[in-house]
């Protein structure tokens, strides 16, 4: 089975002859904002898509840089970055309030892994000491795939890669569409990063993170 949104190419810029995908954080004119600008550059995309969607309208490298530009007004990092779903969305609230957009915003976090269990996948610890259970992976799914059939892309922070090669440690990125069976696993989703597309398995990723990370998107 598949999901994905309905025109990727509403993401898609041309450059020196190349079609690049959804924003890229090294657009950013500053170094600072290079460095750290994942997780605006992902709420760029899903503020894009959302404003775009249904139109057919593709826009220009300079337009989505402005973009991106005000999106970092609000969806500023600290110093960790935005290490969290919940300090993506506390950002991503003021942009969309300073916007009048009326989205809302949609979450579902994974938790760091218990340190006092070896179980990737019994308890978790949130930071006020409440042991929380990681959601079931069909409940990851849903999530996803309810976004995908709403025609809404996905930002994903994967705060560790556990066993999944293709991703990198504390680093947002947007999933734009997802292929999987009946049994399960492999999940393998499609998503952009630094201008481009390339695949990650979720299942092996929810199995095998310790740190976490969550999903995020707009409607």
């Amino acid at each position: 089975m598949k999901k994905e949104l309905l025109d990727i190419d509403l993401f898609s810029v041309s450059e020196d002859g190349k079609t690049l995908y959804g924003c890229d954080q090294e657009w950013y004119a500053q170094h600072w904002q290079r460095m750290s600008g994942c997780g605006p550059t992902v709420a760029t995309n899903l503020v894009h898509y959302r404003n775009v969607a249904g139109t057919g309208a593709r826009a220009e490298k300079a337009e989505l840089i402005e973009l991106m530009e005000q999106v970092w007004e609000h969806v500023t990092p600290g110093m960790g970055g935005i290490p969290s779903t919940q300090a993506l969305i506390e950002r991503m609230e003021k942009y969309i309030e300073a916007h009048e957009l009326g989205a809302v915003i949609h979450e579902l976090y994974i938790p760091h892994a218990h340190k006092e269990t070896e179980s990737r996948l019994a308890q978790f610890l949130r930071a006020d000491g409440e042991k929380l259970p990681r959601a079931p992976f069909a409940e990851v799914l849903e999530f996803i795939v309810g976004a995908l059939e709403a025609d809404m892309p996905v930002a994903f922070l994967a705060l560790d890669n556990g066993e999944e090669p293709a991703l990198d440690e504390w680093h947002w990125i947007t999933i734009v569409s997802l292929e999987y069976t009946e049994r399960g696993a492999p999940v393998i989703a499609t998503v952009m990063d630094g201008g481009g597309l390339f695949t990650c398995d979720l299942y092996k990723w929810y199995t095998t993170t310790k740190r976490g990370g969550g999903f995020v998107y707009i409607s």
